[in-house]
């Protein structure tokens, strides 16, 4: 693990790694600099045969890791394929319920949600199937379909949402939800 963390954090230095359990690690800094960046990402994808998720969590004041949530993760996410029209606050809110709890909203420089995408950071829950997507309605009658996207995710199954491998090797039937809209 520290020889991968030291090939993704190769300009940070000052940093030692201790395993407390099987994959259960605490990580100490030197400088808060350093931590504070690591912990501004907060999940990792970590290359390799397994495709690793490493989410980050600051030592709980009370130091017993029982009672963490590891399963919950900030991810930063973005939905392609809308109209520019569809690129408000109001709809980055909507869309992100579908994915987690909104943690925040992403905007340019010029204040515009996006030209291309919508991206938001959502907490969101491991144990359960990532949303990939859904048909938005147009004012046309006709739908367009939003692809959520998750940053720095890459063994993403966008078959059945589950993390680990992608929808080549995927064995399980697709996830479909349908709402009352369709």
């Amino acid at each position: 693990m520290k020889e991968l963390l030291g090939r993704v954090w190769r300009t940070i230095k000052g940093w030692s790694l201790q395993e407390l359990d099987a994959g259960l690690y605490v990580i100490r800094f030197e400088k808060k600099q350093h931590l504070d960046l690591v912990m501004r990402y907060r999940t990792w994808m970590l290359s390799g045969p397994s495709g690793a998720l490493l989410a980050l969590f600051n030592w709980p004041p009370s130091g017993i890791w029982d009672k963490v949530d590891t399963s919950l993760v900030p991810i930063w996410v973005q939905v392609h394929g809308l109209p520019l029209m569809f690129m408000t606050q109001a709809n980055a809110t909507k869309l992100a319920a579908k994915v987690g709890s909104l943690l925040d909203i992403h905007k340019g420089q010029d204040g515009i949600m996006g030209w291309k995408f919508l991206r938001f950071k959502v907490l969101v829950n491991l144990n359960k199937p990532l949303f990939a997507g859904c048909f938005v309605p147009c004012s046309d009658g006709g739908k367009v379909w939003a692809q959520f996207r998750y940053e720095r995710i890459a063994a993403l199954c966008y078959k059945c949402g589950t993390l680990g491998h992608d929808h080549h090797w995927c064995v399980s039937d697709p996830v479909l939800v349908k709402g009352s809209e369709g």
